[in-house]
This record gives C-alpha cells, structure tokens and sequence, in this order.
C-alpha cells in the first residue's frame, strides 16, 4: 500500500514496460494528452495502444484526467518514488509470499544479491549502505 497525493491509501501495481514508459511521459510534462505520449515514446506505438494505457493507469489510480477541448489531459497522481517504492513492496511481497516452509525464497534472494553484486557493484554497495543506515 502506498499513499496518493490526496493522502488515500493505495495498493500497489505491477505495471508493464509500456505503462512505465507513459508513467515517465507524463511526470516529465506534468500534464499530457494522448498525442503527447505518442509523440515522446521511444518507440511508435498506435493512438489506441497508448489511448488504452493511459485508461488503465487513470483505472488503477495512478493518473488523473480532466477533459479539455474534447481530449483528456492525463497528469500523475503519484511520484516516481512512490510507484518505484510500492513497486519493489509487491515484488518482495510476491517473493516472500511463496509457500510457506519452502527455501525458494531464500534460494532467489541470495540470487538476485549475487547478480546485483557481480553486475553493479556500485549500486549493490549503495543498497548495503542504506539498508546499514537505515537499521
């Protein structure tokens, strides 16, 4: 659970490469229509696609809209740092949540520990750092 700019109480989402793209869209504009997502993805997607994307983000509480000149102007209800935060709480939730007595958790944990090390050092010593400061 993560909390929206208007102090509600949220779950978080799983969200897919193309909503996180249209999620970083629309924190760097502030506000944006359709169009506007379009024109800034990396990659050419159809009006309907991203029309569609930004439906779903608005569904799922992540976005607001308001109707301006017969188009909606799509804007964030939620900062990068909360999604991403809410985000790594329901990857670990759904890690941890697998059966219970099983070492298959443990096991992956250790795994993504060990590739983050060998393939970022950097940024594995950074998270040893925070978890160290934090504690």
């Amino acid at each position: 659970m993560f909390r929206l700019k208007n102090g509600k109480r949220h779950r978080a989402f799983n969200l897919g490469p193309l909503e996180w793209q249209a999620m970083e869209i629309v924190w760097q504009s502030e506000t944006c229509s359709v169009n506007d997502v379009v024109d800034r993805l990396p990659q050419a997607r159809r009006y309907t696609t991203v029309m569609t994307t930004l439906s779903r983000l608005f569904q799922k509480g992540l976005l607001s809209r308001t109707l301006s000149h017969r188009r909606f102007l799509y804007s964030a209800r939620v900062s990068r740092q909360d999604l991403e935060r809410a985000s790594a709480d329901y990857l670990l939730s759904r890690l941890l949540s697998i059966q219970s007595g099983s070492t298959a958790p443990d096991v992956m944990m250790c795994y993504l520990l060990e590739n983050l090390s060998r393939h970022d050092t950097e940024r594995f010593n950074q998270a040893v750092e925070t978890v160290r400061t934090k504690r």
